[in-house]
């Protein structure tokens, strides 16, 4: 009977030391990587907002060069359709 006992005591014990390392040891830590964490990926979503507001104005740009490269230095863009009734 004490040999139960004891097991079950060392089982219970084992348990509530488990809690207690969880509530004084792992609890701040998990606290502190989330929180790390948190912070990590918010720089990261900053920085790929930075990133794709970069990517949008150098495309708007190299868009708007090539459209005025277009329509400006290439003048076979500009060439007027024939006219119907000379195709008659």
């Amino acid at each position: 009977m004490q040999t139960v006992m004891f097991f079950s005591g060392t089982v219970v014990g084992l348990f509530l030391g488990a809690i207690l390392w969880e509530v004084l040891v792992a609890g701040p830590q998990y606290l502190k990587s989330t929180e790390r964490e948190w912070r990590m990926s918010e720089r990261v979503r900053a920085w790929q907002r930075m990133a794709l507001v970069e990517y949008a104005q150098a495309s708007r740009v190299a868009t708007s060069r090539a459209m005025y490269l277009a329509l400006h230095d290439n003048d076979q863009h500009s060439v007027k359709a024939p006219d119907l009734k000379a195709v008659r």
